[in-house]
């Protein structure tokens, strides 16, 4: 994977552009690039689906938090974090949507 990260180019999404001019195969396409002046797609819910275009490395802990809009502290108890972000609609939506619901049908009742 670091081979294929070191052939990236800007306009990549994933690992799997720089696999198929290399390689001439599809492979990595699920391992998609985060790039910083750009909205970061839905996290996966496995660690090693996301990387950093700009560092050779997987969106940490307090990253993934900040992506999927969770509290830097909240506690994940003995699960992977990568994996409740992952699994979860993010907390922040889910209020917008609420306030939302409430505000243009609800409050009407």
């Amino acid at each position: 994977m670091l081979r294929l990260w070191k052939l990236r180019h800007k306009d990549d999404a994933s690992l799997e552009d720089a696999s198929f001019r290399d390689l001439g195969l599809k492979k990595f396409y699920s391992v998609k690039y985060l790039k910083k002046c750009e909205i970061p797609l839905t996290l996966p819910a496995h660690a090693d689906s996301s990387v950093l275009m700009d560092e050779p490395r997987r969106p940490n802990k307090r990253e993934c938090c900040l992506i999927g809009s969770f509290p830097i502290d909240y506690n994940f108890k003995k699960l992977p974090y990568y994996y409740i972000i992952g699994m979860s609609v993010p907390p922040i939506m889910t209020a917008n949507i609420s306030k939302e619901i409430y505000d243009q049908w609800l409050s009407r009742l």
